[in-house]
């Protein structure tokens, strides 16, 4: 994994809207509003979509302040029709939105926002704490390091991780893993696996 990319990751572009660093506050309120794109259980719908992306547009304290709206019911009426409609108009030419690819990309944001680094750890040390993730890794940077909740809902879910584990790192409950050398070990395994395939 790449620290400085994950730091500082690449703008996305999502049904012409761009979004923000996937935050702290984003993963809360997405979860509130059971988006299946981080409750697998959830079915996937057009109008999920297009709450995701508002949602991931705006900054923490935006995104709470628009279900406050006196005309919520309309504002959402009028953001879905926006983002969803059946067509767009370009350079005089019609084209049709490609929902399941729209979909797909904005899965895979939330999916490079997300992927904690790699660790290891001795299993007779782990101890599940039985809470959310989230709050967990909320409730230890602000303590651990002093960073108020309300900036934290905006700093990027990725580097909260990347935090969140190196403390763990520095406390030596946890060690990094290499990526190559993880790769190294991964190949070597293969080849051993095709070797015992070929004896038999």
């Amino acid at each position: 994994m790449d620290y400085y990319a994950d730091a500082i990751p690449e703008p996305t572009t999502i049904l012409g809207v761009r979004l923000r660093p996937l935050s702290l506050g984003h993963v809360l309120l997405l979860h509130r509003v059971r988006s299946s794109f981080v409750t697998p259980d959830e079915p996937l719908t057009i109008h999920d979509l297009a709450l995701s992306v508002l949602i991931c547009s705006l900054s923490h304290r935006d995104g709470l302040s628009i279900f406050d709206h006196k005309h919520l019911d309309r504002l959402f009426a009028r953001w879905h029709w926006k983002l969803t409609r059946p067509r767009w108009i370009v350079v005089g030419k019609r084209r049709t939105v490609d929902y399941v690819a729209k979909s797909a990309e904005f899965a895979e944001y939330i999916k490079r926002h997300s992927d904690i680094p790699r660790y290891s750890y001795n299993p007779a040390d782990f101890r599940d704490s039985g809470g959310p993730g989230v709050q967990i890794v909320k409730c230890t940077l602000m303590r651990d390091l002093h960073i108020p909740e309300a900036e934290l809902m905006d700093r990027p879910w990725k580097l909260c991780l990347w935090d969140f584990v190196t403390l763990k790192v520095l406390a030596g409950h946890i060690r990094f893993v290499d990526d190559v050398a993880l790769e190294n070990a991964m190949a070597v395994a293969d080849r051993l696996a095709d070797k015992l395939k070929e004896a038999k």
